[in-house]
């Protein structure tokens, strides 16, 4: 089939219904994207007559010229704000005979592996399975055997024809006039209820052509694709799919999309004639075997599903408690199937509650709008073949502009520091005409911004020397038991934490500014959990960035826990923090479930801070510490493909799509209380084997793969099927994140999709080693740190 890259690439297409009346069968091509069923279809070059067009394909499928083949269908599409206002489509038929049948190849060409002769009965069986690129093929068929087969009779009553398309005789002709203007049926009713405007209805329908065309159904392989873009999971696409086919035609019309779309969004009020349209497609969301009730099973689901967007736990005596309670007040026995006239009377009568909250998109369809104008932005102006149609989540571009440094280096061959001079200071290095240039065009305030990340009298450098004061004086371990002794020699504590202060205030600042979704690039050195031990982030310092991450061709990524359990959680924060002032960009930071208040006071962090600064200084220190972690991103993407976290993937009924980490409120000082979604994403947890009960296997069963996380008493544990569908919904191939103490300092897990990292060695006592990983060249390269030396 004939596919296009974007919108504005649309032209008009050719296609070929060929037909062999001696064994009654079809040829039809497999589709490589999708792996659908469709008719051979060819672009038609401009300047290019269609029947050309077709006899080259024919030669290309038969290698022998075959006689001239007749008008089977020809289809007009109104196509607004396109070149051309119009684009055809024009089916072509051919009977031949088993000789000629047989000349079609599928050994060589672009047609290699992919053609296909179908019976009516294998037709019938792939349209019924959903792996047809649209039902017309079963129209196709039966008119190619009535004009071969008498008296053949073909039953278009099986597939219900969508009565927006005008049709007269072969011609089709979908037309503005599809458009829903005013609301005449109680299903225009709803898609003014979603505030659809003609505006709005105008880009659903280009993107439904784009989605379609050159057939005119939407089939559920592509329903399924642009649904998830709305924030649907993969699991529950098909239930919506089945809902809005309410023809079973198995492909829906341009209307039956847009009334979908209108019962979905988060913006339709519930009330009225759209308050009934909406449960009628809610009820067909659970009626899996379309048989117009829902049995107990079926019930059971819709009641699970109602819990679950209450935040109620997917208990199974629960939800049959909820079943039974409402039967009773239906007066219905247990078992009894429940009808559709009999579900609609219970949510009038508010026996049943809640509907109003479920069904609902995570996007809305304005939202989803402004990203298709976007995409069609980039397009035009990147003129790039790239594929559009992928999740909404991409890497992010990266500016190829650079300019010349307003500072050079001076390194001893050991690569100490030895000076920093301003480029036009080196005069014998620089032409006059270069000097004028790059003095005009650097700001001074980028000047001082680089001056500033090698000044040595600087804030930020003031704290990294007196951090590197304190490592030789105190000697910091990995790991130390008790009240470690901690002397500040010559220092002074106080002025150190006034410098501390002001620097946490600064990083403050630049997180507020970030998005809660960082879009990173490779190369990048991504760190686990350090938990104050200072010992081995300098230790990593020396091997990887022994110059400074400015210095550094790579990016740093810190996934979280920098405090608690180790004894220098100031030491970890003074340098991160410092670090991420001087170099904003080039060294990034998440928040793991230890940057929390009330984890910190359980642990050691809000003691040590009081220890070494006093009661006064300490509490003040420890609360701006803390106003910054509540600031801080809470995951990150690595060339749009790497999703890095501190604890785990969210569950869908929060998080759809990964883009929905940016919607977490800002600050964030009570996470618990303010966004479930970021409480998961720094709590949950890879499940481990052998905890798998019955009851836990319910609960995954029942909710997409998560479960309750009972050995941290919060947040859930995820499989590895939940975790393949999180990856494919947003494009992502693997996960990295922290959390969990490993032995040899990763872990790889669940069909190496996911790998842990942990970057304290030692800790609490033990014998794990310290490991980052680096991301480089489409590679996960996992880095292990000797640090006994």
């Amino acid at each position: 089939m004939a596919r296009f890259k974007a919108i504005s690439d649309l032209c008009n297409v050719v296609s070929l219904a060929a037909y062999c009346a001696d064994d009654s069968s079809m040829l039809l091509v497999l589709e490589g994207i999708t792996s659908e069923l469709w008719l051979p279809s060819i672009k038609v070059p401009e300047g290019e007559s269609w029947q050309s067009v077709i006899t080259k394909e024919l030669l290309e499928i038969f290698e022998v010229e075959l006689e001239t083949t007749k008008l089977l269908k020809i289809y007009k599409i109104w196509l607004p704000d396109h070149s051309s206002n119009w684009i055809y489509h024009c089916v072509y038929s051919l009977n031949l005979l088993e000789d000629v049948k047989r000349k079609s190849k599928s050994n060589k060409g672009k047609y290699r592996g992919r053609i296909r002769w179908v019976t009516e009965q294998e037709l019938t069986t792939l349209w019924l399975n959903g792996n047809l690129r649209t039902p017309e093929l079963l129209h196709y068929f039966q008119q190619l055997k009535a004009h071969n087969e008498f008296p053949y009779k073909p039953n278009y009553d099986q597939i219900l024809l969508a009565p927006e398309y005008i049709t007269r005789g072969k011609l089709v002709e979908i037309s503005q006039e599809t458009f829903v203007h005013a609301g005449k049926n109680i299903y225009e009713q709803l898609v003014e209820a979603a505030g659809f405007t003609l505006d709005l209805q105008k880009y659903l329908y280009r993107e439904f052509i784009f989605f379609t065309f050159p057939a005119v159904y939407l089939s559920q392989i592509s329903f399924i694709r642009f649904i998830m873009e709305l924030g649907w999971t993969r699991d529950d696409a098909p239930n919506v799919f089945r809902a809005a086919d309410v023809t079973e035609r198995c492909g829906l019309s341009y209307r039956e999309y847009l009334f979908v779309l209108a019962a979905i969004d988060p913006y339709t009020s519930h009330g009225g004639a759209p308050a009934e349209i909406r449960c009628r497609f809610i009820f067909r969301f659970f009626d899996v075997d379309r048989d117009g009730i829902l049995n107990l099973t079926e019930f059971r689901n819709f009641i699970g599903y109602m819990r679950k967007s209450k935040s109620l736990p997917p208990d199974l005596a629960e939800t049959m408690k909820d079943v039974d309670a409402i039967y009773k007040n239906l007066g219905f026995s247990p078992l009894a199937p429940l009808t559709i006239g009999a579900f609609l009377v219970a949510v009038g009568t508010l026996k049943i509650r809640g509907t109003s909250h479920i069904f609902r998109s995570v996007k809305s369809a304005q939202q989803y709008v402004q990203g298709i104008l976007k995409r069609e932005i980039r397009h035009k102006a990147s003129g790039s073949t790239v594929d559009t149609k992928t999740t909404e989540f991409t890497a992010k571009q990266i500016d190829n502009t650079y300019e010349l440094a307003v500072h050079t280096v001076r390194l001893q061959k050991s690569a100490t520091l030895i000076d920093v001079q301003e480029v036009w200071s080196l005069q014998n290095a620089i032409s006059q005409t270069a000097l004028s240039i790059v003095q005009t065009s650097t700001p001074e305030q980028y000047r001082r911004m680089s001056m500033a990340v090698f000044d040595q009298d600087s804030e930020c450098n003031e704290l990294l020397k007196s951090l590197r004061y304190l490592q030789q004086l105190n000697k910091f371990k990995t790991y130390a038991k008790g009240k470690p002794l901690f002397s500040w020699g010559h220092l002074d504590a106080e002025l150190f934490g006034r410098h501390l202060i002001n620097v946490c205030k600064n990083a403050q600042t630049i997180f507020q500014n970030e998005p809660r979704l960082l879009e990173l690039t490779s190369p990048i050195y991504v760190m686990g959990d350090l938990h104050g031990n200072i010992g081995d982030l300098i230790y990593f310092e020396k091997v990887f960035w022994n110059l400074g991450p400015c210095l550094s061709p790579c990016n740093l990524l810190f996934l979280g826990d920098f405090v608690d359990r180790g004894a220098y959680g100031i030491e970890i924060i003074t340098y991160l923090f410092c670090y991420k002032v001087q170099t904003p960009k080039k060294l990034w930071m998440l928040r793991g479930n230890h940057e929390i208040r009330e984890i910190q006071k359980m642990f050691s962090f809000y003691t040590e801070c009081i220890n070494k600064f006093g009661e006064k200084t300490g509490v003040e220190i420890w609360e701006h510490i803390n106003d910054a972690f509540d600031c801080m991103p809470l995951a990150s993407v690595i060339d749009g493909r790497v999703f890095c976290v501190h604890g785990g993937i969210p569950p869908p009924w929060l998080c759809p799509v990964a883009s929905a980490i940016n919607q977490i409120p800002l600050p964030l000082n009570q996470p618990d209380l303010q966004s479930p979604l970021a409480w998961e994403l720094m709590w949950n947890d890879p499940i481990k084997k052998g905890t798998v009960t019955d009851n836990v296997a319910f609960e995954l069963s029942t909710n997409d793969g998560f479960a309750t996380n009972y050995r941290r008493g919060t947040a859930h544990v995820f499989t590895a099927d939940a975790l393949e569908r999180f990856l494919s919904t947003n494009n992502f191939s693997h996960i990295i994140r922290a959390h969990e103490v490993a032995q040899s300092g990763f872990n790889v897990q669940q069909k190496a999709k996911l790998l842990t990292v942990f970057s304290s060695s030692k800790y609490c006592g033990g014998s794990n080693e310290a490991a980052c990983i680096l991301a480089d060249g489409g590679k996960l390269r996992v880095l292990r740190l000797e640090t006994d030396s």
